[in-house]
């Protein structure tokens, strides 16, 4: 008995490893982060326009450094990595551009760690339409968002 016991909280653990929201990987799934469970509708659109200019700023840096030639900014988020987003912001060296530091602590603090939730954000910033699949019904405002 014990040893299914073990199975069942390994997998459960294996299952849980990650954050499950993957927008551009299975689609959107809830995910609880400072964004989409308290911050209100103002801050959320704040937080929006913040990740946006993060991550445009490395669409361009990324862009002139030939890493690609023909994305547009909806599908360079598509193919960024989320390792490659952490890597460059959550461990930001002295050096780095400054934004690489405001990405960190807006990834760290504000979206849980969580890049696919950074992602989300500079998409709702920069698309004509809100994905919403990241707040939470419960969250301040949330209806009108």
């Amino acid at each position: 008995m014990a040893e299914i016991d073990d199975r069942a909280f390994d997998n459960m653990r294996r299952s849980t490893d990650r954050a499950p929201d993957r927008l551009f990987e299975r689609g959107p799934i809830f995910t609880e982060s400072e964004y989409n469970t308290r911050a209100t509708t103002a801050e959320r659109l704040g937080y929006d326009k913040e990740a946006y200019d993060i991550l445009s700023e490395l669409y361009a840096e990324d862009k002139a450094k030939d890493r690609f030639s023909e994305l547009d900014f909806l599908q360079f988020l598509g193919a960024l990595d989320n390792k490659y987003l952490e890597e460059k912001f959550l461990f930001s060296k002295k050096d780095d551009p400054g934004y690489y530091a405001k990405g960190g602590k807006l990834l760290g603090d504000t979206y849980g760690r969580d890049a696919e939730q950074l992602k989300l954000s500079a998409y709702n910033f920069y698309s004509d339409r809100r994905d919403r699949a990241n707040v939470s019904i419960k969250a301040p405002e949330a209806e009108s968002y």
